[in-house]
């Protein structure tokens, strides 16, 4: 008999040939190959699916599967045993050579499958279907499940993405260029280090619960606030050595009234609202740090780059919370304490109390209108699903704030320093710290740890300086000028309906790709139609607009 160790071995049932491993047949002893062959047969496949099958075994019910595949899915197959994966190459493999809508990889750990996913590319795909036809996906059912939920986050996250940018893309850009001007009386946040422990402070609704225990921390670590928080921690008396904002639109604007005299430190996106980052810059004189997050594959980014006006990079988090957890970590080598980091709705409630949201609900309310309408209003509106919460209970919430909290659980991942001050919401993947007596065995835990040398506290990057700036704006300038020029003559009368860009005109459009990409698309450029041209040239000439006031900005 086959045991731990001994390769897998085939036996002949009479009705078809069977695989025997690790003490287990991986297909029926009676009629091996039926039942793959009518689940591959019978399940329901929609169109741009990825088709995630664990484990190749003998391939039964494979040629099935790619038979009937709709149109744009594709079959992975990830087989984590190294025995079982040569046992396919001898066995059954070859009759697969050349299908190209098949990939089959061995993999112990998500790196294989995260190269796979990126060279098919998660925007491919609409969703991920499980189709198990081999039973040694009963060997390593925890991989398995790790790799499906890897999937399918990727591909929710790139749709996600994609929607955001389709509302909001041309508004990053904007604000891109508009912040460009501030860079020379700017700092970059590459060049910021913290030498003591930080607390991240979000707007979730338990954050007023937190409080006590933010405060008792707060000789011994640094506060790092996202935007909304600011005004919680001030009105309770505790002042954050850091903000963090990410929000494109101006909407964030009235978390900074509650500055009053106030000047601390703004940790901000490159894209982040203008009039927030000047508001702290030219009204209360705060130091501000910039940093950058690709919200899309776009060519500025290596044009600001070669032109060193590119601050540091961080990856596209989606979320300010998650971003903020993700600075910590790279400002300081202590411990990050997580406070207010809900990502749901514990306690009916959308934001703390004293946040903006909240007082906008107070100052709203009188005999004809009940405090809490406008929550109640909102969570009528809204679709929820009933998730695990860290105290055991189910919490409301949705699919995008959920994938953040996953995000942020990635993000932590091996991370033995990320503590949980927040016994509420959704697991963020941090152990949780109950109180000032396990806070401060954390502390004292840590105590002897060498932590990074401090930044320049006046750091700025030689190259921020106005005649840097000036020269990159005129280059674009001149760029999306020779854009709008191509897709003018594509829209002039008697042009084709439709056509291929190719040559010099191409290369002009893909390296002015930060106009375009927003747009809604039938076919996708170098493909176009007019109509898309004439979408194109409208978003050249507003873009053109944008840079010229950044230019006059900076003169």
């Amino acid at each position: 008999m086959a045991t731990e160790g001994h390769p897998p071995l085939l036996k002949d049932t009479g009705n078809g040939v069977t695989v025997f491993y690790r003490g287990k047949y991986l297909y029926s002893s009676k009629n091996p190959a039926a039942a793959a062959r009518t689940l591959a047969s019978k399940t329901a496949i929609p169109p741009a699916s990825l088709v995630f099958v664990p484990s190749f075994g003998l391939g039964y019910g494979v040629g099935e599967l790619l038979k009937r595949l709709p149109e744009n899915c594709h079959v992975l197959c990830v087989e984590r045993d190294p025995e079982l994966m040569r046992f396919a190459e001898t066995e059954a493999l070859g009759r697969f050579r050349g299908e190209d809508r098949l990939t089959v990889v061995q993999a112990d750990t998500l790196l294989p499958v995260r190269e796979i996913l990126a060279r098919l590319s998660p925007g491919s795909f609409r969703r991920v279907v499980r189709l198990t036809l081999c039973g040694a996906a009963r060997l390593s059912p925890e991989f398995y499940d790790a790799v499906e939920s890897y999937l399918a986050r990727e591909i929710q996250i790139f749709w996600q993405n994609k929607m955001t940018v389709i509302h909001l893309g041309l508004l990053y850009v904007k604000n891109l260029f508009a912040n460009l001007p501030l860079l020379p009386r700017a700092r970059d946040m590459g060049g910021l280090t913290v030498r003591r422990p930080l607390v991240v402070v979000g707007a979730g609704p338990s954050l007023s619960r937190s409080l006590p225990l933010v405060r008792a921390l707060a000789g011994r670590c640094a506060l790092l606030a996202v935007d909304t928080a600011l005004p919680v921690l001030l009105a309770s008396g505790l002042v954050p050595d850091f903000i963090l904002s990410l929000e494109p639109q101006f909407v964030n604007l009235g978390d900074f009234l509650a500055l009053g005299g106030r000047s601390i430190p703004l940790i901000a996106d490159l894209a982040s609202s203008p009039q927030v980052v000047r508001f702290c810059l030219e009204k209360r004189d705060c130091p501000v740090y910039f940093f950058s997050s690709a919200f899309h594959p776009l060519a500025l980014w290596e044009r600001l780059k070669d032109s060193r006006l590119l601050p540091r990079p961080i990856p596209p988090l989606g979320s300010v919370g998650v971003a903020a957890v993700y600075a910590a970590l790279r400002l300081t080598r202590a411990p990050v304490f997580l406070a207010g980091l809900d990502f749901s709705f514990p306690f009916s409630r959308t934001h703390a109390s004293g946040s903006p949201g909240d007082l906008r609900g107070l100052a709203a309310s009188d005999r004809l209108r009940a405090l809490g309408g406008d929550e109640f209003s909102f969570f009528c509106g809204r679709s929820f699903v009933a998730l695990a919460a860290k105290d055991g209970g189910r919490v409301a919430s949705d699919l995008v704030l959920s994938s953040y909290a996953q995000n942020l659980a990635a993000l932590v991942a091996g991370e033995r320093r990320v503590f949980d001050l927040n016994p509420f919401g959704l697991p963020l993947g941090a152990p949780i710290v109950a109180g000032p007596d396990e806070a401060g065995a954390v502390l004292s835990a840590s105590a002897g740890v060498e932590l990074t040398a401090p930044g320049e506290p006046d750091l700025r990057p030689e190259a921020w300086n106005r005649t840097a700036v000036r020269s990159f704006l005129e280059a674009e300038e001149t760029l999306v000028q020779q854009e709008i020029e191509v897709f003018a003559d594509l829209v002039e009368s008697g042009r084709p309906s439709e056509g291929v860009l190719n040559g010099r005109r191409w290369e002009i459009v893909r390296r002015a790709d930060h106009v375009w990409f927003q747009l809604p698309e039938r076919i996708g450029l170098p493909r176009y139609t007019k109509a898309y041209a004439a979408q194109a040239l409208a978003a050249g000439r507003y873009m053109l607009h944008r840079i010229a006031r950044a230019r006059a900005a900076i003169d």
